[in-house]
């Protein structure tokens, strides 16, 4: 998808490739606590070393608002907790989406689809984290 915005100062434009480039940069920070997957729980072999090389682990929109909705898909490590996690990188991603792209986040909606410890147990459970 394709996105442009008006301001004051201008336009910018952005497709679904750079919100994935900003999310993959704040998974980064978590130092494999959690890992980004596709919805069905599926990853890459190196996708916890390189999260930049996996695509199509966020959906994300812009609502009516002129704001962005984003849904993001992750497998945690067995041992963390999903609360911390959650409002930790729903902080981290507000912040990197607006100083990236100028554009504020309403709803960050994690899908926690699995854990992993030695190996993968399939789960779905949603944290949703809405702009006061």
């Amino acid at each position: 998808m394709f996105y442009k915005r008006k301001t004051e100062i201008g336009s910018i434009a952005f497709d679904k490739q750079l919100l994935e480039f900003v999310v993959a940069r704040t998974v980064s920070s978590f130092e494999s606590a959690v890992i980004v997957s596709d919805p069905k729980g599926r990853l890459k072999k190196d996708a916890d070393k390189n999260p930049y090389a996996e695509t199509g682990f966020i959906d994300g929109f812009v609502n009516e608002n002129d704001h962005i909705d984003l849904k993001v898909y992750l497998i945690i490590r067995f041992g963390h907790s999903m609360n911390e996690i959650a409002a930790e990188f729903s902080k981290r991603v507000r912040t990197d989406v607006f100083e990236t792209i100028g554009m504020h986040i309403d709803d960050v909606t994690l899908i926690f689809v699995g854990t992993l410890s030695k190996n993968l147990a399939k789960r779905y459970i949603e944290v949703k984290d809405s702009a006061q």
